[in-house]
């Protein structure tokens, strides 16, 4: 069984206007034609497998330079909630030390009227 292929051709003739001749393609022609989509097609294949072994190393890449921002992103955080608890602490303490001058600057009140001293600040 032959197969053959109808080729039409659009060319421009000596007018500038579409022209078109028709033809059939023989059984070596055909064969030449196929051997050349299959060559395309695997160049095809092989150029896909590289672009998809590229983006396979670029996306792991990507994905190590993630979980190494992750894990200073943790450390980070873990810095500045020490820091915030520190900042926290100094802030009770501090209070804690203003009621406790407030106390002792009453009794200090009571005992310089108590004793009818003058307290003078100088």
């Amino acid at each position: 069984m032959k197969l053959r292929l109808l080729v039409v051709e659009i060319v421009l003739d000596q007018r500038g206007e579409a022209a078109h001749t028709e033809r059939h393609m023989d059984d070596d022609q055909f064969t030449k034609l196929s051997k050349q989509i299959a060559d395309m097609s695997e160049q095809f294949g092989e150029q896909f497998a590289k672009l998809y072994q590229h983006t396979e190393r670029q996306f792991g890449e990507v994905h190590t330079r993630m979980d190494q921002l992750e894990s200073r992103m943790s450390s980070l955080e873990g810095g500045v909630d020490s820091v915030l608890k520190n900042q926290e602490t100094g802030q009770q303490e501090r209070l804690v030390m203003s009621h406790q001058l407030d106390r002792h600057e009453g009794w200090i009140k009571q005992l310089a009227k108590k004793t009818e001293t003058n307290l003078s600040y100088e």
